[in-house]
């Protein structure tokens, strides 16, 4: 009787003892289980927090990049709205004054029968040099004289206005559509050529003269058709009715 307790009693300890000893590994795997996985947690949190910092970082250099190039757009499109209408300004006054030129005659007073003083009141009204003046008053044919040197002048006033155009547009190509800066040079070098050729009349060739009248026309009117394409590029990339119908006094040439 004494032995089978014994056997139950041993048997009961070693059991407890299995027990506990499960009991305790199962809570000492528990226990580094998740201290692991805790560390892993804080590993993966710092990880974490640097790549939202280091994605924070890249969004606000982002933004700052699309500012600044829209800032340039910005000031880009103002740049053009400034410069586009400069532009249409001069080469619409070149092409007024190289018409002016282009007259040969002009009605003027009998400066022959003009006394001197008059003389110079009127021809300083016409924009002529005191040197001109001079020559004129002393001059036995003041009328010639006076067309001549009218027509100098004339064609003087238009080779500076193209000069200001060329040097404007040289100068600020940078901002606008090359298509217009092309365009722009093409019409300065038939400019210059109708301004040449306009000097010619008095020595003409079949081929000067149809040249000529080709530019003439091109340049005439109201409506001028050589500047057509140039100013439908102006305005397209203005997108505004900056040009338009003529004003009062019959000419269009001036932005309104």
């Amino acid at each position: 009787m004494s032995d089978s307790v014994q056997i139950v009693t041993g048997a009961a300890l070693v059991g407890a003892i299995i027990y506990l000893g499960k009991k305790v590994v199962e809570n000492w795997l528990d226990k580094q289980v998740k201290s692991q996985l805790q560390a892993e947690i804080n590993i993966y949190s710092r990880e974490l927090e640097q790549l939202k910092g280091s994605i924070l970082k890249d969004i606000e250099n982002s933004k700052g990049k699309i500012n600044l190039h829209a800032d340039r757009q910005t000031r880009l499109h103002q740049l053009e709205f400034e410069t586009l209408p400069r532009l249409w300004e001069l080469l619409c006054k070149s092409v007024i004054l190289s018409n002016q030129a282009d007259l040969a005659f002009e009605e003027h007073p009998d400066l022959s029968t003009m006394p001197d003083d008059h003389v110079q009141d009127f021809a300083a009204s016409q924009g002529l040099s005191k040197r001109a003046i001079e020559a004129i008053v002393s001059s036995k044919n003041r009328n010639d004289l006076y067309i001549k040197s009218m027509n100098n002048l004339k064609h003087y006033r238009a080779s500076v206005a193209i000069w200001k155009l060329r040097t404007f547009n040289f100068r600020n190509s940078i901002i606008w559509p090359p298509e217009i800066s092309l365009e722009i040079d093409s019409i300065l070098s038939d400019l210059t050529m109708f301004l040449i050729l306009s000097r010619m009349r008095d020595r003409p060739s079949d081929q000067n003269f149809k040249q000529y009248m080709a530019l003439n026309q091109g340049f005439s009117g109201f409506d001028a058709q050589r500047l057509k394409t140039v100013k439908g590029l102006i305005k397209d990339r203005l997108n505004f009715r900056l040009i338009e119908s003529a004003n009062s006094t019959g000419n269009d040439t001036y932005p309104k």
